[in-house]
């Protein structure tokens, strides 16, 4: 008897693929449990439900090809690989390179780059700016701009400026491409940090914005 779920989609059949497994056929007196043929050429009995729900892709295999290679990273570049700076950094590279990568198409797809000092190793994200503090994150300074370091051959050669630094969660929120920013006495900020810092409400600069205040009219104090 085959194997259902509540969609055709989930249903396991014979010579059906999930992820390197392919299955054979269930087994007896139940459909509980199948027999499935990994690509590395491996046959294994396994819970079906483990299957569908994608806990399980391969035999162990990959798993193994996962830590082997984490290892060899690890080798290559140092215990700070597997630390939160080095989790940072692979984070930053999956996004600027991995077009398998959800954000890939925010980041690398729309010409995000990080710099050859930064992209060579976690440890010279380190010696930039510092391993990463607990709370924060990689942030771009200009959000519209790659990871650069400023003093490298290649950011030397495409003048490109010190653009990364560890951020909070609020302040990367407020740094995004969606946020209009504006400059005032020389220091550009969105709407809602220069209402936070000037003690004014964030929908009365936004009438002011809306009125055609620039500059210092838009933080002048409520009368």
């Amino acid at each position: 008897m085959l194997e259902r779920d509540a969609t055709c989609e989930n249903m396991i059949t014979p010579g059906k693929r999930f992820g390197r497994l392919v299955a054979m056929y269930a087994a007896v007196h139940t459909n509980s449990l199948w027999y499935f043929q990994c690509d590395c050429g491996i046959k294994k009995m396994m819970a079906a439900k483990d299957i569908k729900n994608g806990k399980v892709k391969s035999c162990g295999c990959l798993r193994r090809e996962t830590t082997a290679a984490k290892n060899k990273a690890s080798a290559k570049y140092g215990d700070i690989y597997r630390e939160p700076t080095g989790m940072s950094w692979r984070g930053m590279m999956a996004r600027c390179y991995n077009k398998n990568q959800i954000s890939y198409a925010y980041y690398g797809a729309v010409g995000i780059f990080v710099c050859e000092f930064i992209r060579a190793t976690p440890s010279n994200l380190a010696s930039l700016i510092g391993v990463r503090p607990l709370g924060k994150t990689l942030d771009r300074i200009d959000n519209l701009k790659g990871y650069y370091c400023g003093q490298c051959a290649e950011c030397l050669s495409k003048n490109l400026e010190f653009n990364i630094r560890w951020a909070t969660r609020k302040t990367q929120q407020r740094n995004t491409s969606h946020n209009r920013l504006f400059t005032i006495n020389g220091e550009t900020k969105c709407v809602t940090e220069w209402a936070e810092i000037h003690g004014i409400n964030r929908d009365t600069m936004w009438t002011r914005v809306k009125a055609g205040k620039t500059g210092a009219d838009l933080i002048a104090p409520v009368k």
